[in-house]
């Protein structure tokens, strides 16, 4: 399944992004290839995917995946894909959503030279609300002059979990999704410490939808492709991680709870161009984050 959320206002390809303010009313839906479907005409009330993961009363997604396929579609109300916008899947966590530094070997390590790294690097994004895809995201030439992009593999977590397992950590995934983890170099360096830097409104954008990990095998492998302006920049595979999806949430929840509803943003890999600075943005450029089989992701710097 592929889980969104929108808004019924008619598909736009560009949406401007406001720090203060999401799109209202929005629901929760599933994608289908004939349009939305929005959740409630399965007979399900909630609000939103968040109350949905981790409310009182959270919804089974088995559940929702046997209604689907059982559902006679014809006698339901599907959405013309023409007359809503998406959203973030997510467009406003309950926390910050969790990040990996420097999570990549370069492509084509031999086995032999890959050590796992003794200490990793993990740190938090502090987000009011996520962008979406097609997001005009602000420019922020008035703290910054610094502004990067970093395409990577997004999870949901479907389950709480402490202290789990590998099979406990694969159980609580609910989805993946296209993350783009934007930074300012200038303020992590000005703060000693990443986290201004990193949660600037607009740096975390996410969608265009959450597939379920039911749609994928076991141990899923994925192709990240970061375009900037039509040009790759960055190409990798998720088999060149230092540290899984699963080998994650094992060694995080060893020490913390991760809820349901727990964004994880798995480290982008490296670039793969010679130009000076290859992720770093300006106003009026596109920007294009495409995961195999999870989708592609979209977004555009305000102009100056």
């Amino acid at each position: 399944m592929k889980l969104v959320t929108y808004f019924c206002q008619p598909q736009q390809e560009k949406i401007m992004y406001d720090p203060l303010c999401i799109p209202t009313p929005n629901f929760p839906g599933i994608l289908l290839d004939t349009g939305i479907l929005p959740l409630s005409e399965l007979g399900f009330t909630y609000p939103d995917w968040n109350t949905a993961i981790a409310g009182s009363h959270p919804l089974c997604f088995k559940t929702l995946a046997a209604k689907l396929r059982q559902a006679d579609l014809a006698t339901l109300s599907i959405l013309p894909r023409s007359s809503i916008t998406l959203l973030a899947p997510i467009p406003q966590p309950r926390q910050d959503v969790l990040c990996i530094g420097s999570n990549y070997y370069p492509a084509g390590t031999p086995s032999e030279k890959r050590h796992p790294l003794d200490q990793t690097m993990y740190f938090s994004k502090r987000t009011f609300h996520l962008a979406g895809p097609g997001a005009v995201l602000p420019h922020h030439q008035d703290v910054t002059a610094s502004y990067l992009y970093e395409m990577e593999l997004g999870v949901v977590l479907g389950k709480t979990i402490y202290q789990a397992n590998e099979n406990e950590a694969a159980a609580a995934i609910l989805g993946y999704t296209v993350f783009n983890d934007c930074t300012s170099a200038i303020l992590c360096k000005k703060f000693n410490q990443v986290y201004i830097g990193k949660s600037l409104p607009g740096f975390s954008v996410m969608g265009p939808y959450i597939v379920t990990a039911d749609e994928f095998a076991a141990a899923p492998e994925f192709t990240i492709i970061g375009k900037l302006n039509n040009e790759i920049r960055q190409t990798g595979n998720t088999v060149d991680m230092i540290k899984n999806t699963l080998a994650i949430l094992v060694e995080v929840s060893r020490y913390t709870v991760l809820a349901a509803g727990t964004i994880l943003s798995t480290g982008t890999p490296q670039p793969i161009t010679t130009r000076e600075n290859p992720l770093q943005v300006k106003p009026g450029d596109h920007i294009c984050g495409e995961i195999s089989g999870v989708g592609q992701l979209d977004c555009y710097i305000a102009e100056a």
